[in-house]
């Protein structure tokens, strides 16, 4: 199995056994979406319909829909089958092996990480900028994946979506002192690539190079598609979601 960036479509894919699906929503898909809204601002009311009305058009219960209050950290969130009844704060990742529970992040220029096991039907996020990957957060995911629910490193498939390139990413001397491979300098600044700095965390985690996925999209380079907390997009965000879909019951 892959994890394609699938853009968001009016219709959902149907698949013949369980499996994962992983969308990511850009501003055409979906014209005027913005999927963010502001604890501190509290206008639910302008975003909320939004994500409701984006969730129906899936088939996806919107109030089964976990959105965490992402802080730059490295904590992760277990989500069981009575979702998340309280705001998920304090937490920039999550795992769930329940079906029809949208685990999402909301990113704007930072990596969201989606990683599926297909043998045991568990899924789990994380939103790593630099601060989250210094945490090393997908590799806190991965080791919460393999001790709580048995999850194989070698058997996980991971997706990074939308985030800003390496080739863009100009950070300051305390980002780049973290991430030494990571850094390159070029015309008098330095330049983090996230990509590879997860991508060597995950390899030393025991993941399958093959199981890596990228969806080539640069949120900086890719302004007419996508939102850019560089490009002055400071209060809209992008949506990425993983949800497990039951496959139809077997015959008996």
């Amino acid at each position: 199995m892959t994890l394609p960036l699938k853009k968001s479509s009016k219709s959902p894919q149907s698949h013949p056994t369980e499996s994962a699906d992983i969308i990511s929503v850009t501003d055409n898909d979906f014209p005027g979406f913005n999927a963010f809204f502001s604890f501190a601002r509290n206008d639910y009311a302008v975003a909320g319909p939004r994500r409701e009305g984006f969730f129906r058009e899936l088939g996806i219960n919107a109030e089964k829909a976990v959105f965490l209050r992402q802080v730059h950290g490295d904590r992760i969130l277990h989500v069981g089958s009575g979702g998340v009844t309280e705001k998920a704060e304090g937490f920039d990742g999550a795992i769930t092996f329940q079906s029809n529970i949208p685990l999402c992040l909301l990113t704007a220029d930072c990596l969201p990480i989606v990683v599926w096991d297909p043998v045991r039907k568990v899924i789990g996020v994380a939103h790593a900028g630099w601060r989250g990957t210094a945490g090393r957060i997908a590799v806190n995911l991965i080791k919460d994946m393999s001790a709580g629910y048995c999850c194989q490193p070698a058997h996980l498939k991971v997706f990074f979506g939308p985030g800003i390139s390496g080739g863009c990413y100009d950070v300051q001397e305390e980002a780049a002192a973290r991430f030494p491979a990571g850094t390159i300098q070029r015309e008098g600044k330095l330049y983090l690539d996230l990509i590879k700095v997860n991508t060597d965390q995950l390899l030393e985690s025991g993941l399958k190079t093959s199981n890596i996925f990228d969806s080539g999209f640069c949120t900086c380079c890719t302004r007419e598609k996508l939102f850019s907390y560089r490009n002055g997009d400071q209060s809209a965000r992008n949506l990425t979601v993983a949800v497990i879909r039951p496959g139809p019951a077997k015959c008996k």
